[in-house]
């Protein structure tokens, strides 16, 4: 669902699709991913130091 200013909100949506971001890489942009997430009811994870790759996968997948 759309707010008026056109931002996702999906907290009134009965069924809606939850977003997981991953950040990768040093120029992620935490700030976004993490708001992206948290509009669809997600989470967001950082995976910016490659050696947490396999950790993070395992905790997105997890939510399913």
């Amino acid at each position: 669902m759309r707010r008026s200013d056109g931002d996702i909100d999906a907290r009134t949506m009965e069924r809606s699709v939850r977003v997981f971001t991953v950040a990768f890489g040093e120029q992620a942009d935490s700030t976004t991913l993490t708001a992206i997430a948290k509009a669809s009811r997600a989470s967001s994870y950082d995976a910016r130091d490659p050696a947490l790759v396999d950790k993070v996968m395992t905790s997105v997948i997890s939510n399913f």
